[in-house]
């Protein structure tokens, strides 16, 4: 028997469900990352004891049935069956929980979008009115500017006539 094979289960390994609804832990209860790692964990924890008593049952009928070489064949495909149908309901789950945060982020996006569309056209509206209000200031200043221009001229006018 190899040592992997006759290795008892770790209890250091095992997941342990006091440690996340005991009363001293409150700020782990809430993490939903903590509670996939932990579901992970515990998806971990159970393909290494399926292998392992995979492993002490394929001994076993080595041991005890050399000549039933079919059986083991059956049973090492079923087996494996079982490990590759929890992978696929684990990706498909994974899948699925992908899936729905994209939908989310998504719609967050959008949403996102939609306020940037709508502060972009406050601006625009803001700096309209404000250059037609500073086109308007130009033109008065113009206007006055050529007014006293005018009354300079005239002013300068009247004031060479006075003098003569």
């Amino acid at each position: 028997m190899s040592d992997h094979m006759a290795r008892k289960p770790n209890k250091g390994s095992t997941f342990q469900i006091e440690h996340f609804h005991g009363p001293n832990n409150l700020n782990v209860m809430g993490r939903a990352s903590s509670l996939e790692e932990a579901l992970g964990d515990m998806r971990r924890e159970n393909f290494r004891l399926r292998l392992l008593l995979y492993n002490y049952e394929k001994i076993y009928r080595q041991v005890n049935v050399p000549q039933d070489l079919e059986s083991s064949r059956i049973f090492a495909v079923e087996s494996e069956n079982i490990l590759l149908k929890e992978a696929l309901n684990e990706k498909d789950t994974l899948l699925n929980f992908s899936s729905k945060t994209n939908d989310q982020l998504r719609e967050q996006i959008n949403v996102l979008k939609q306020k940037s569309d709508n502060i972009e056209n406050d601006w625009r509206k803001k700096y309209d009115i404000l250059h037609t209000e500073f086109q308007c200031a130009q033109e008065k200043v113009l206007a006055l500017e050529m007014s006293i221009l005018a009354k300079d001229t005239e002013f300068a006018k009247c004031k060479n006539e006075f003098q003569r």
